[in-house]
């Protein structure tokens, strides 16, 4: 048995700790998600951000397409392929176990994002059925019918985050063709469920297709990787979307035309944006850009790597930026000037590949 699975076998025998601060005997740092050399196994841990090896738990029941969400100050590990989420402490170490299926179902769902509303229920985005989930803190889950946003009877959930009594979904609204891939033929949308009532409270139509990963929230605002159809050359519906949450209108602030390629993560601190933007290859090689969230100040930060090389974006609460690179077993700091020019500075080492996603 892995040390995350003695973790949740032992979870309900202890507290979770405050997710605010560091639980005993946990490093400083932030949690980081990634994979064995193999891809057989997914792990969680912490990584020091001053630069001893990170501890990271790992284990093959925690499925081979992980992700890392966080909402609330709480924080879960998503077994995607296994229709499975843990709830994390700080350590990385599992304090809860959640199905993502209905009574009934009988999956894959393909669960893709968790926020947490006020009354402690989780709101989750899935991506293989028609139908959000949400699971109370006590009483029987419920499903949200979600089939009446695309033509094709499924929209394709790929994140939901909260923000007040309002839970926000993005929709790619993808088309699934007969070799089983997916197309981003409709438009994509973000659609507004109430979360005390669950009723629709508006639907918007974003400028960009196909939103990808996780939103990410700052100040009040949404903001999107626009990934389009990958091996499409550069498109105007490619891009970094910004929905104001505020208005309920969207903005596409930097293009896939502007950028040379499709946007597949974004991450935001407030003055300062980075992505990192795929090019329409077959290798789909990555490079890193930053940028003012005015949209001024591009400039490429890392050169095309040989492949899918880039993976996962996050910026500290202490303003670094992690950038997690295949190509190398650590992760790569940045910190941004004052026109949001990065600097790179030393490597955080890794005891696998590659960094996935982080938290605070």
């Amino acid at each position: 048995m892995s040390r995350l699975a003695a973790a949740i076998a032992l979870a309900s025998l202890t507290t979770a700790c405050d997710a605010s601060t560091p639980a005993p005997g946990c490093p400083t740092g932030v949690l980081v998600v990634t994979e064995t050399p193999d891809y057989s196994a997914s792990g969680v841990g912490v990584l020091p951000l001053e630069g001893t090896p990170a501890d990271i738990l790992f284990g093959s029941e925690l499925g081979t397409d992980p992700a890392l969400a966080t909402s609330a100050s709480r924080h879960f590990f998503i077994a995607r392929d296994l229709d499975k989420i843990f709830e994390t402490d700080p350590c990385g170490r599992a304090i809860g176990q959640y199905s993502a299926r209905a009574v009934g179902e009988s999956g894959p769902t393909n669960p893709q994002d968790v926020a947490v509303a006020s009354d402690g229920s989780l709101w989750v985005a899935r991506f293989d059925v028609p139908s959000a989930l949400v699971i109370p803190t006590s009483g029987p889950v419920t499903t949200i019918d979600m089939s009446a946003f695309s033509p094709t009877g499924n929209p394709t959930m790929s994140s939901v985050r909260i923000i007040g009594s309002k839970a926000y979904f993005a929709l790619g609204r993808l088309t699934s063709e007969a070799d089983g891939n997916y197309q981003s033929i409709l438009p994509s949308q973000i659609v507004v469920l109430d979360t005390m009532s669950l009723a629709v409270v508006t639907t918007v139509t974003l400028v960009g297709q196909n939103p990808i990963g996780l939103m990410v929230e700052d100040s009040g605002k949404l903001w999107l990787a626009d990934v389009g159809n990958i091996f499409d050359p550069p498109q105007p519906t490619q891009g970094v979307e910004v929905f104001d949450t505020a208005t309920n209108k969207s903005t596409l602030l930097l293009s896939g035309t502007t950028l040379g390629g499709a946007v597949v993560e974004v991450a935001v601190n407030g003055t300062c944006g980075a992505a990192i933007i795929a090019n329409d290859t077959t290798a789909n090689n990555t490079w890193l850009v930053s940028f003012s969230v005015d949209g001024s100040n591009l400039a490429t930060t890392l050169q095309p790597t040989a492949g899918y090389d880039l993976r996962g974006l996050f910026w500290t609460s202490t303003g670094q930026l992690l950038l997690g690179d295949e190509t190398v077993l650590a992760v790569h700091t940045f910190t941004p000037g004052p026109t949001c020019a990065l600097a790179q500075g030393p490597d955080l080492p890794l005891p696998s590949m590659p960094a996935l996603a982080f938290a605070n």
